[in-house]
């Protein structure tokens, strides 16, 4: 199997998991989009959303993805946001195989609450306003998720490596 395949889908969905085991499955270089963006601008995602806020992280994103679908035979895990534009799943879909990774709310929200990851946007949320923010976020970004080449869902978080490479032919 030859090509690039992105993983989009919600923050919390599992796509750097997912990823890995893809990665693994098929020997193509795993690449998590926000790792390559602290090796790229050494410093953290939280500090360059502190720095320069969303619309500037989303910039160094975009230009970090931009790179990344560069090269070959890459699996890469994008950050929730990262394929909310236009332009950006365009490119996705023109330079790798893409699968949204679809999850319930209520699913996002166990992962995002119990999450050990550091996540700017949603740090220091109750439970009251995380869930806020899943449902509002998640209805603007779908449309972008919803242009990915294939869907996979599970209704409980478990997405299977088969399944995801079932999709991919």
């Amino acid at each position: 199997m030859s090509g690039n395949i992105t993983l989009v889908g919600f923050s919390g969905a599992g796509k750097s998991v997912l990823g890995k085991k893809i990665s693994a499955a098929t020997g193509k270089d795993f690449v998590d989009l926000d790792t390559a963006i602290e090796e790229r601008f050494r410093t953290s995602v939280e500090l360059l959303f502190a720095k320069y806020g969303e619309y500037g992280f989303r910039k160094c994103e975009a230009q970090v993805l931009r790179e990344a679908l560069a090269m070959d035979n890459r699996v890469v895990a994008t950050g929730g946001g990262a394929p909310c534009s236009l332009e950006a799943m365009q490119h996705i879909n023109s330079h790798s195989t893409s699968i949204f990774l679809e999850l319930p709310e209520d699913v996002l929200f166990r992962n995002l609450r119990t999450s050990r990851k550091r996540r700017p946007l949603t740090d220091n949320m109750t439970d009251t306003q995380l869930r806020e923010y899943i449902h509002a976020t998640l209805e603007k970004r779908l449309p972008y998720y919803n242009m990915a080449h294939f869907a996979l869902h599970s209704d409980n978080g478990d997405f299977q490596v088969s399944k995801a490479l079932e999709l991919l032919g």
